[in-house]
């Protein structure tokens, strides 16, 4: 499985689990997904697989869900305001 797989089998899994995506675009190192929610998840052709950003508290829920889609190995840098 090539990691435009990875990044396509993301996307359609979040589409799935009723995730907006604001933005998806190819950047110069993977794949860059902008969800409404707030975070970034950047898919890196090695493999990596990294969530920035910062969840309100109303969409912490969304930490969780996350994490059931993308892989065990994804880096995480998500804050939650409290």
């Amino acid at each position: 499985m090539s990691k435009l797989d990875l990044a396509t089998e993301i996307e359609l899994a979040l589409l799935t689990s009723r995730f907006r995506i604001r933005n998806s675009d190819a950047v110069p190192s993977g794949h860059k997904l902008q969800l409404w929610v707030g975070p970034t998840i950047t898919i890196y052709t090695n493999g990596t697989v990294l969530v920035q950003g910062v969840l309100k508290p109303k969409f912490a829920w969304c930490k969780q869900k996350l994490a059931r889609i993308l892989p065990t190995d994804t880096r995480w840098q998500l804050d939650v305001l409290s």
